[in-house]
């Protein structure tokens, strides 16, 4: 009787955790302007891609002296596979009568082989569109100790001058200033250590073998 009043508070014990480990991830981070200095804390790679203050919004851009398309790509990693993962992050393009752009944003576990989370496609008519990812990342994104996060940014130049407005009909984490709106937000759980898996495995078997216990005594009585 003693051993299975210890076993079923250590079910109870177990089935609190992971209540409480739920109310915060193992890893977060963020930041609510490219200009701030965080913001490229884990960017490993900037490609043709300029940093751009217009007064109001603030984003990055495709390079305006040119009509190659910008690559930022973000590295994680991690000192255990990741077990779930949430991710906030957007793409903004226009269509003005000088310009329209599009954008992609992709995700993998090696740098090699990505995902497409977003297509940022333009306007059909003059005006703009957000398109923002703000979901789980799927099962192929998981289980790996790395995560890489990539935006590719695109756009047209028919105005006849390489200022920064020219190719700013796509961008990457656009943010309105003194909002203080993150733009980009990663959070993350791990998989757990194996010594947590055991309490968890132990405390739903002693949940079981107290219903079986109880069971018992009723069909005696």
């Amino acid at each position: 009787m003693r051993n299975c009043a210890i076993l079923i508070s250590c079910a109870v014990a177990a089935a609190g955790w992971p209540a409480a480990a739920g109310a915060a991830w193992d890893f977060s981070y963020g930041f609510d302007s490219v200009f701030s200095s965080n913001a490229e804390d884990h960017t490993v790679s900037v490609v043709n891609a300029y940093k751009h203050d217009e007064g109001l919004a603030e984003f990055y851009q495709p390079y305006p002296a040119n009509l190659d398309p910008a690559v930022l790509t973000m590295h994680f990693a991690f000192p255990a596979p990741v077990d779930e993962a949430h991710l906030t992050a957007g793409i903004t393009t226009f269509r003005w009568w000088f310009s329209h752009g599009w954008g992609w944003l992709y995700g993998s576990t090696n740098g090699v082989n990505w995902t497409r989370l977003l297509d940022a496609q333009a306007p059909m008519s003059d005006g703009g569109i957000d398109y923002l990812y703000d979901d789980a990342l799927p099962a192929g994104l998981l289980g790996q100790t790395d995560l890489w996060i990539r935006a590719v940014l695109d756009a047209t130049n028919t105005s006849g001058t390489t200022a920064p407005w020219a190719r700013a009909t796509a961008q990457w984490c656009r943010s309105l200033e003194g909002d203080g709106v993150d733009v980009f937000q990663l959070h993350v759980n791990l998989v757990p250590e194996p010594a947590t898996a055991v309490l968890l495995g132990l405390g739903a078997w002693a949940a079981l073998a107290g219903r079986k216990r109880r069971q018992g005594h009723t069909a005696k009585s």
